[in-house]
């Protein structure tokens, strides 16, 4: 039964957040889980003190799926957090890194794009309002590619490589702009946490 609330919950998630309103486009998604004290996972919220057991960690794993046509061109899978509105970190192969202006980073930056739907956890441990703060945050997943124009600028931009500036800072740049041109990022969690004196529950 928890399995199939679970997948049932996944597949509302790709409906809503999907561009095109297919399973089978590009979109992203979130599955939020609360654990208890004996490990049982259910979606978020479960009341486990209802079972008279303490809720002692959550996940939160991001799925995201390019469309079909982009497996195979070189791009990137970004997942990132803003609070009230500001972008405060990524989330990268390294685990959660703060911003400081400047590009995003990916989470993984792949010469051949992979097809289906790509998984990540990134969160594992803990519960989510200690770990980012009052306040309300979104959790936005997306991916962009190097597309032909993206290509041509590079080459137009070759002689600037001997200058400090590296062929994967020249791709991640055109990769990122062609994400946000085709407006490829979704946001696939919102969570509302107390602040310090605040009674709000995540």
């Amino acid at each position: 039964m928890k399995s199939q609330i679970s997948s049932l919950k996944l597949l509302c998630l790709a409906l809503l957040f999907s561009s095109t309103g297919s399973v089978f486009a590009a979109g992203a998604s979130a599955a939020f889980t609360d654990i208890c004290t004996n490990g049982e996972e259910w979606p978020h919220p479960y009341m486990c003190e209802n079972r008279e057991m303490d809720l002692v960690k959550q996940r939160v794993v991001v799925s995201i799926t390019p469309d079909a046509q982009h497996s195979g061109h070189r791009g990137a899978f970004y997942i990132g957090i803003r609070t009230d509105g500001q972008a405060r970190a990524n989330f990268t192969q390294n685990g959660w890194a703060g911003l400081n202006g400047g590009l995003f980073e990916p989470v993984t930056l792949h010469d051949s794009l992979p097809g289906g739907t790509q998984q990540f956890v990134v969160l594992d441990r803990g519960l989510l309002c200690p770990q980012i703060g009052g306040g309300t945050s979104e959790l936005w997943a997306g991916y962009g590619i190097l597309n032909e124009q993206g290509e041509m600028m590079i080459q137009n931009y070759k002689n600037y490589l001997s200058k400090g500036i590296t062929y994967e800072h020249l791709v991640r740049t055109y990769v990122q702009h062609e994400m946000t041109e085709n407006q490829r990022a979704w946001k696939v969690l919102e969570v509302t946490c107390p602040n310090v004196n605040g009674d709000t529950n995540n």
